[in-house]
Parts: C-alpha cells; sequence; structure tokens
C-alpha cells in the first residue's frame, strides 16, 4: 500500500516571513528597507491581506 503524503496545513506566506523576522530580530520596518519596499506592504503580506510577490 502506497502511503500518500501531504502536508500537515497550508502555511501561508506570512507565516514564514514572521518567523524568518524574529529569528534574525528584524522589525517589518527593516525588512522593508532592506527590500526596498513600503511598510505597509510587508504588513499586508504578514497579515493575509497581499500576496507575496
Amino acid at each position: 500500500m502506497e502511503t500518500i503524503k501531504r502536508p500537515h496545513r497550508s502555511v501561508l506566506p506570512g507565516e514564514i516571513l514572521r518567523d524568518e523576522l524574529d529569528a534574525r530580530g528584524w522589525t517589518q520596518g527593516d525588512f522593508a528597507e532592506i527590500i526596498g519596499k513600503p511598510l505597509q506592504a510587508v504588513n499586508e503580506i504578514l497579515m493575509g491581506k497581499k500576496a507575496a510577490a
């Protein structure tokens, strides 16, 4: 019998990004400055209101 592998649950990009920011000790503002995007765009990704692009 073959076992079908699938993820436990879907993971949103904001969840992964939040974990990375925490691990690096960065704020949303730090990250926004590093990538050259508005703070609002980073915040919307973290809140699940905007797709990561």
